[in-house]
């Protein structure tokens, strides 16, 4: 979209009174904006230098290689054009964008999975600028999963900095403070796996009035640095909330809150850290600000079940920005689902007049189980596999195509499987799953080094062992449990709604507790099934 109307520059600062250039967006899903700035020399982009993001470029006057990761925004491109840095790397993942954007600046634009390319470049970059505003809409994406900010993430970032390197990472500033305080924990846990000892001494946080910048320094940041910084937040009326050695009163100057909320939690954190109390802090405050890792990479999302009241309050006790956040929805969601599931299956059993047509309750609760157990499985790989991909719909498509391919092989191969070796199949799946449990992790970084071809075709090959076992339980069931058409309706109905439940289910759960509570919860599922048939006499049931 062209106009000239579009005024996009997060973080400018009000010290600014020259013209923006001419801009242009893309939009991804209606939201996520991408500007495209209309930047012919270099001289047109030194309106950046007045934006928040930049005073990371300030502390490394001498950076010639950037990094910059795009996942929406647009202005890390000018901030490092303007940087006057003789090699600029943009990271676009979206294909059409990365063609767009290298065309329109005229710069080598990577077209992968940051997370992919960074597992197989040895190469390293004075600035690693990453870009993400997040949604326009607080609480809106708080189901959206994406792998650019987690602890995994900024590890992987520094171990690609050079040796004074620092990373700039810059959000929408939210109060009460959230993402600050979650990012700050972030470069701290980061910085400590890497056996830096003093990892607070490598932190910069500054911000206006509705943007903030995270900076990550590979070194300590020295006393020279600070007064860098000092100098400019004080030329463009930007406020400090982080730094060694800062004092509440260098903080909440020039846009002015009641009390220097950010820097006030923030150093509250440090404390806790420091004395080994941060789980006290992350448990106490009353939104979930806790860093996150691989497992749970889900940065918009901060509501706290068991301070829900306190957090209703924060949005001003209104309703209706209650029921915007995504979580919300979910759980609504779930509530219906729940009462039409609890209605298509009571009322069944209800019309039931013979008693020998009415399934067994063992044989119901093997259905639900089994249901239960392979939605849990299908929405576990969709997620992982989205770090794998970068890509939430490529990950869906791959995953749902292959798992019910792999399912339908074993469903086919069931009718050459005798009764007596139902349980071993249940207990072959159990093991198989648990062993993805315990291994995924390592399976899945290993994976990430390749290319697309290789890294597509072993997904496939991890996905197989349990699309093929997951496809056996219900078709044996169908075929060994029941004894009637009326029965096999129902399994079918049972099976039915747990997969509706499961896969609502699933989101509350990864969001939460983490994806993979997702796949223990599959096994539970399956161990269900297991003990549903433990004791059931297949052997006499008839086909």
């Amino acid at each position: 979209m062209k106009s000239k109307y579009i005024r996009f520059a997060p973080g400018l600062s009000l010290k600014f009174t020259d013209k923006l250039p001419m801009q242009k967006a893309g939009f991804k899903d209606g939201d996520n904006p991408f500007i495209l700035y209309d930047i012919q020399t270099q001289k047109d982009a030194l309106f950046a230098k007045f934006t928040l993001p930049y005073s990371g470029y300030t502390l490394s006057n001498n950076a010639e290689n950037i990094l910059v990761i795009e996942n929406g925004g647009g202005l890390a491109i000018p901030c490092a054009i303007a940087s006057g840095a003789k090699e600029i790397t943009v990271i676009e993942q979206n294909p059409e964008m990365a063609k767009t954007v290298q065309q329109h600046y005229n710069l080598f634009v990577i077209n992968q999975n940051p997370r992919s390319f960074l597992a197989r470049s040895n190469k390293r970059f004075d600035i690693i600028h990453v870009e993400n505003w997040g949604s326009s809409i607080p609480d809106m994406a708080a189901l959206t999963q994406e792998h650019l900010l987690t602890i995994d993430a900024v590890i992987q970032y520094l171990t690609h900095l050079s040796d004074h390197g620092i990373i700039i990472i810059s959000r929408k500033l939210l109060l009460p403070p959230a993402d600050s305080i979650r990012l700050w924990s972030v470069a701290y846990k980061s910085l400590k796996s890497l056996g830096i000892n003093s990892p607070e001494q490598h932190i910069i946080i500054l911000r206006n009035w509705d943007t903030f910048t995270l900076i990550i320094s590979l070194n300590p940041v020295e006393k020279k640095q600070i007064d860098v910084i000092k100098k400019f937040t004080k030329n463009l009326n930007f406020d400090l909330v982080y730094f060694p050695g800062i004092s509440t009163d260098m903080t909440n100057i020039f846009n002015i809150f009641d009390k220097p909320y950010h820097f006030l939690e923030i150093s509250r954190l440090e404390k806790a850290y420091q004395s080994g109390k941060e789980k006290n802090f992350f448990r106490s405050y009353y939104l979930d600000v806790s860093p996150q890792t691989d497992n749970r990479p889900f940065p918009s999302r901060f509501l706290k079940w068991s301070a829900f009241s306190k957090f209703f309050k924060s949005k001003g006790s209104r309703l209706y920005s209650i029921l915007m956040s995504g979580e919300i929805i979910v759980s609504v969601v779930f509530v219906e689902a729940l009462v039409i599931s609890i209605f298509l299956l009571v009322i069944p059993l209800v019309a039931f007049t013979q008693k020998k047509k009415k399934p067994l309750k063992s044989n119901i609760f093997f259905f639900l189980s089994v249901g239960a157990g392979f939605i849990f499985l299908e929405l576990f790989f969709i997620k992982k596999y989205i770090l794998l991909f970068g890509n939430p719909t490529v990950s869906f498509a791959i995953v749902v195509s292959e798992i019910l391919v792999f399912s339908g092989i074993g469903g086919y191969c069931s009718q050459r499987i005798s009764p007596n070796h139902f349980k071993s199949i249940l207990i072959v799946l159990i093991f198989v799953l648990i062993v993805i449990l315990v291994s995924f992790d390592s399976i899945i970084y290993y994976i990430l080094v390749f290319s697309s071809f290789p890294r597509f075709l072993l997904a496939s090959i991890l996905l197989f062992p349990a699309g093929f076992l997951a496809g056996l339980p219900f078709s044996l069931g169908m075929r060994y449990l029941l004894k009637s058409p009326v029965e096999r309706a129902y399994a079918w109905s049972a099976n039915g709604c747990t997969s509706v439940l499961a896969s609502i289910l699933s989101a509350q759960i990864a969001i939460s507790s983490g994806i993979s509570i997702i796949l223990i919860c599959s096994v539970l599922s399956y161990i269900l099934a297991f003990l549903c048939i433990l004791k059931h006499d297949v052997l006499s049931a008839s086909y």
